[in-house]
């Protein structure tokens, strides 16, 4: 069977504070069989191009051919059918407020036609469907990405920095230790996850530890799941499990299960 490949590119290094990585998804041929993918909460925002012959679709409705994908609190899962061949960036958390002036609170679990946005993406992304290989694409991409920022004023990496604490902690933060190392009250807090992240903290720091129990998961997939949920944060293996499945939609014993069924290509589904 034809699988979709997927590959992430390093952004420029002037774009990689705010840009995790530009990626791909391609299949050489068309599909034989619809294939689905489970997509996991990342804290991250991506803006994806969609030149395949059958737009994907996603529980959360059909997905335009080019889209703004707010932060999730829950998994998507997706289908992919016919020839797949996406291209997209997916930016930091806290790091597409650079390049996006929309509140990133509206987005969340949605996907958004770029044109709906008055962003001025609808220009740049017709002239990256019109191009004709796959290296212009990406190269006009990351030229559009170069530009906004050099147009980009009063960055503030304070999301970011936010973020990366939360990182650090899986999680452990509470709102009020974080508004404080921030210097921020906590409302002040509030709204900057909500503009810039598109999470409130105390969902950003749910994803954070999620995240945690899933690089965990990935490196160690025989290891007791009650030794990963400590290790990650969590109180026990069922606070584990009732939070992993209300992010990933499976219990995590399943997402193992999951993931080892779509070897020799797992990362083209999570």
């Amino acid at each position: 069977m034809t699988a979709p490949r997927y590959r992430e590119h390093a952004p420029p290094a002037v774009l990689a504070p705010f840009v995790d990585c530009i990626w791909t998804l391609r299949s050489e041929a068309p599909l034989d069989a619809p294939v689905r993918s489970r997509v996991l909460p990342d804290g991250c925002v991506d803006i994806i191009l969609d030149f395949g012959e059958q737009p994907a679709s996603a529980t959360a409705g059909a997905r335009p051919r080019s889209s703004l994908v707010g932060a999730m609190t829950r998994a998507l899962t997706v289908d992919q059918a016919g020839r797949v061949d996406m291209l997209a960036v997916r930016f930091r958390p806290g790091g597409a407020s650079a390049f996006l002036r929309v509140p990133l609170g509206e987005v969340t679990d949605h996907a958004v036609d770029v044109d709906a946005l008055g962003e001025r993406w609808g220009a740049p992304a017709a002239r990256i469907h019109a191009a004709d290989s796959a290296r212009e694409r990406r190269a006009l991409l990351e030229q559009e990405l170069l530009d906004r920022l050099g147009k980009a004023e009063n960055v503030d990496g304070t999301a970011a920095r936010a973020w990366s604490r939360l990182e650090q902690t899986a999680g452990g933060l509470t709102v009020r230790q974080m508004a404080g190392e921030m210097g921020l009250g906590e409302r002040r807090l509030q709204r900057l996850f909500h503009d810039r992240v598109g999470l409130s903290p105390k969902e950003a720091a749910r994803v954070a530890r999620f995240r945690t129990a899933i690089a965990h998961m990935r490196r160690t997939p025989n290891r007791p799941l009650g030794r990963i949920a400590l290790d990650a944060g969590y109180y026990d293996q069922p606070h584990f499990n009732r939070e992993f499945a209300r992010m990933a939609g499976v219990s995590p014993a399943a997402w193992l299960r999951e993931r080892a069924a779509l070897a020799p290509h797992p990362d083209a589904a999570s």
